[in-house]
């Protein structure tokens, strides 16, 4: 099943407790999966929280296609962009205050 990647969508793990929102969505398709299922609209996990995935709070990000994704709800299996591992986005350096 093919998900639509647009700005605001609210994606979850169908084998944990994963879950994310498109911050920025790339141009091309994207498979986008965790623990080797598609990442879906709806959560249909129904265990205990996991971890040992992605960060509460953190962004995360595919350099190769330009997807962005915040962590709402982490989980034990990282997400991956056409099969890459997404990536924890760098932080930005402050601006001088000289």
């Amino acid at each position: 099943m093919h998900v639509q990647l647009t700005p605001g969508r609210a994606l979850y793990s169908a084998i944990d407790s994963t879950g994310i929102i498109v911050v920025r969505a790339p141009g091309a398709h994207t498979d986008l999966t965790c623990g080797e299922q598609p990442m879906t609209e709806s959560s249909g996990y129904l265990g205990e929280p996991t971890s040992g995935g992605l960060e509460r709070g953190r962004r995360y990000w595919d350099p190769v296609g330009g997807l962005e994704v915040l962590c709402t709800a982490p989980g034990g299996f990282p997400v991956l962009a056409n099969g890459a591992p997404l990536e924890p986005v760098p932080a930005r350096p402050l601006p001088s205050s000289d």
